[in-house]
């Protein structure tokens, strides 16, 4: 299960790449994202509906999990899991800022 992880979250590193080199490809992804993940190998289960959406320097999209099944215990571990999750999100905003700055002219140039 973990190289299967793995393996899936290369495969989408590289639908990234390539959204970003070509935005005729990123277009479709937005549009088509079941297509283009299926085409890339990234298996989509028949009857679910995928949204990709674009983080600007403006808006970051932050996705809200869905509810586990069991809510036994949900109250009890709110901490930890509010701690990971805020880790999580600290990290990606730090990417995101890291970013950022490397497209207005910090690591990139102008």
């Amino acid at each position: 299960m973990k190289n299967l992880i793995a393996e899936h979250q290369k495969k989408w590193a590289v639908c990234v790449a390539k959204a970003w080199a070509d935005e005729d490809y990123k277009q479709r992804l937005i549009s088509d994202p079941a297509t283009v993940l299926t085409k890339e190998g990234l298996p989509v289960p028949d009857g679910m509906k995928i949204k990709v959406v674009e983080n600007t320097r403006q808006v970051f999209h932050m996705v809200l999990p869905e509810s586990p099944d069991s809510k036994e215990g949900a109250i009890e571990n709110v901490e930890e899991r509010l701690a990971a999750m805020s880790c999580l999100c600290l990290c990606l905003l730090g990417s995101i800022q890291a970013l950022g700055d490397a497209l207005t002219g910090g690591l990139l140039g102008d």
